[in-house]
């Protein structure tokens, strides 16, 4: 007997090369012609509708199982019901296993024993039972020598690996003797024990079920069910008749694995199959034909482990970081298709060719994206509102958004050559050695990559300001990775701006108040880009303040620069200065001269106090201080528009007149004033005294008297 032959791994485990393959003996079977054990499980599966008697109503128990009866069993067990096309020449239309052979060919668990031979009414022999059973059912593979029978080396290869997983199982047991007779017919009677025990628990009506505890396994084989507060000890299988039905699984606890070998979308656009409040330590979705499976975990379900071997959308709608489908491995068939969506934690793709797309991750995000080493030529596509926070590519793997836009990376690591990601993460990690494409930038390598991660920002001591002129200068600028600098020029009015101005000097409106802005693009970082300045005034002082934009829209911080452009006028008094001056006492009681002055500049001013009448000094004479008998002299710097009183004078005579001088001179330009003079005459300090007061003359009624004062004056005399 043949199985039928499919292209990757899990269909070629449902097909057997020689035969059609199924159940086993279970321990002390007993002899044709005592079948009385085999009651109660025949009993299960007439009550399911899965085991029919003749027309008198016998189930010959005892009777050999024939090709035909086997995969009328198989499809009415695990609910298949969809015929396929069929080209043999032994089963007709007329005959009563037509449809259940054109089903089971269509559901991928009967093959011919050539391409036009069936050999339905042919026996089947326990080992083939069992290998097709088993694998109905995706019971695990045991490597290693059959040591539990005594005729353990007799198994063919086929079959072997699933010996001790149905062992285990209680599925298959033995005979007295210790031996298993694998290529002995199997009786209905020992199908019927093999196939309620696999079953266990068998929900095939729509319907609500609440089993509480169940010892052994429960499969639901339709549509329609919903199973709740229900702890299974065994395994759970969903089987290939769920089709594009529902199957709602809530409160539920399995101990062993749940094992999903159909579905489909459902008709209403949900999931097909809903896991609210689910907890199992292993789920399989091993579709027997590889058709489309749709599931959705919700509430607090808490699955460790799920693989997944055909094309599936699964969406994890767990918050729970520490539960949910915790980590699902991709291992269908090359070229298959995955959706994972939701607050999904680690998801793991080991197939060849196959495209993994992200929905919508929802206010959340999806944690751990893995492309393993065997996913050689896959693709991850994150679609608009998709959101993973790492994605690990160890092959080559290309990585796009979908038509209607894409979604965001949080970190990206490339530990190999050749893959391209049209995304730019938030970080990306590549290997030493490796180089990648990273949206749009060619070439980047674990350096590149350094600085594709970093936050933006403007480098130490920039912006400045370089070639300052009295009416221009360039501001500069350099970056730590490539973006977009936004800068700003204000006065000192407005002053610097700072991060609150950001949005503005990134979109600058009328009425900003900028006296001048502009945008510069960064394709190489810590190479300096140059914005020129023009139109400034002279002696004026300006704030250059910059931020960077990097191509993930994150912004620097606002940095700024100050400069003042040069004055090239010459220095000159401001109007109303130097004002008259002013002589005060110190304390010696000596007059001091002092002279308010402001110049329109930063300079200094040179002063020389001399008697009336001097020569007045030069700019030379300033310079080199050849100002013979002067009566003070002295050079003070001035600050733009700033007063200054203060001139340093020697002793200065009463009521003289004296000349002062004051010129301002630029060193930096070599301008400077016109020399200036200011003429004032010192106060009397002193008391007059009075000198050769003498009577000249005199008479009865007069006197005349004569006298002298030592400077200008009025004597006010009486008699």
């Amino acid at each position: 007997m043949r199985i039928l032959k499919k292209h990757h791994k899990r269909l070629a485990a449902l097909a057997l090369c020689a035969a059609l393959l199924l159940g086993m003996l279970p321990l002390g079977l007993l002899q044709a012609g005592a079948a009385g054990w085999a009651d109660p499980y025949v009993g299960k599966l007439q009550e399911w509708g899965v085991m029919r008697g003749d027309g008198s109503g016998n189930m010959n128990a005892e009777g050999q199982m024939t090709r035909a009866e086997m995969v009328a069993f198989l499809n009415r067990a695990f609910g298949f019901n969809e015929p396929g096309p069929i080209s043999f020449t032994d089963v007709q239309r007329k005959d009563w296993f037509y449809d259940d052979i054109a089903i089971g060919k269509k559901a991928g668990i009967f093959n011919g024993t050539s391409s036009t031979t069936a050999e339905p009414l042919g026996k089947v022999t326990r080992e083939q039972a069992l290998a097709l059973i088993a694998r109905c059912l995706r019971l695990e593979e045991s490597p290693g020598e059959i040591t539990e029978f005594t005729d353990g080396r007799q198994f063919s290869s086929w079959c072997a690996p699933y010996v001790r997983s149905a062992l285990l199982a209680g599925i298959i047991s033995g005979r007295g003797d210790g031996t298993f007779r694998p290529g002995r017919s199997i009786t209905r009677g020992e199908m019927a024990k093999m196939l309620a025990t696999g079953l266990g628990d068998l929900l095939n009506k729509p319907g609500t079920y609440e089993k509480g505890g169940v010892f052994g396994n429960v499969t639901i084989n339709t549509s329609g069910v919903t199973l709740r507060n229900t702890t299974i000890a065994g395994d759970l299988y969903i089987s290939g008749g769920l089709g594009l039905g529902e199957v709602v699984l809530e409160n539920v606890k399995v101990l062993g694995r749940i094992v999903i070998a159909g579905g489909g979308e459902s008709q209403d656009g949900k999931a097909s199959i809903v896991l609210n409040g689910v907890e199992a330590h292993e789920m399989l979705v091993d579709p027997a034909t590889g058709q489309f499976v749709s599931l959705r975990a919700i509430g607090g379900t808490n699955i460790p482990k799920t693989t997944v071997k055909a094309n599936a959308f699964i969406q994890d709608d767990v918050r729970d970081e520490s539960k949910g489908l915790r980590n699902v491995f991709l291992e269908a068939g090359e070229g298959a298709n995955f959706t994972i969506a939701g607050n999904f934690k680690t998801v793991t793709n080991k197939t060849p060719g196959s495209t993994l797309t992200v929905g919508d991750t929802g206010d959340g995000s999806g944690d751990t994206i893995n492309v393993d080493e065997k996913a050689v030529g896959s693709k991850v596509v994150l679609e608009i509102n998709s959101n993973v926070d790492h994605i690990n590519l160890d092959t080559a793997t290309t990585v796009t958004g979908s038509p209607t836009g894409e979604g965001d990376i949080g970190e990206l690591i490339v530990n190999t050559n050749g893959s391209h990601c049209d995304i730019l993460p938030d970080k990306v990690i590549v290997r030493p050695g490796v180089i990648t494409d990273v949206a749009g930038m060619e070439d980047v390598d674990s350096e590149k990559a350094q600085e594709i991660s970093q936050d933006p920002r403007l480098l130490a001591g920039y912006p400045k300001a370089k070639n300052i002129a009295p009416t221009s200068a360039d501001a500069v600028f350099s970056t730590n990775k490539a973006g977009t600098i936004y800068w700003a020029l204000t006065t000192a009015a407005m002053g610097p701006l700072n991060d609150r101005y950001a949005e503005s000097m990134i979109s600058p409106s009328y009425g900003s108040g900028f006296l001048q802005y502009g945008s510069i693009p960064v394709e190489t970082s810590h190479t300096e880009l140059t914005a020129s300045l023009t139109g400034l005034n002279q002696g004026g002082t300006y704030y250059v303040s910059a931020l960077l934009v990097d191509a993930r829209g994150r912004r620097s911080p606002v940095k700024i620069a100050a400069f003042t452009t040069p004055d090239d006028s010459a220095p000159n008094f401001a109007n109303g200065y130097p004002q008259n001056p002013i002589l005060t006492v110190d304390a010696d009681n000596e007059q001091v001269a002092q002279v308010m002055v402001m110049a329109t500049k930063d300079c200094q001013m040179y002063y020389v106090l001399l008697p009336r009448g001097s020569a007045a000094p030069t700019p030379a004479d300033f310079r080199s201080a050849a100002l013979p008998g002067n009566l003070g002299y002295g050079i003070v710097t001035l600050r733009k528009n700033t007063p200054f009183s203060r001139i340093n004078t020697s002793h200065l005579q009463e009521q003289t007149q004296y000349d002062l001088y004051l010129w301002l001179n630029d060193a930096d330009n070599g301008k400077s004033s016109a020399v200036r003079r200011l003429q004032f005459t010192t106060r009397d300090m002193t008391p007059p005294t009075i000198q050769d007061l003498k009577v000249v003359s005199y008479t009865a009624t007069s006197v005349t008297l004569s006298f002298m004062l030592d400077e200008p004056g009025t004597l006010n005399w009486a008699v």
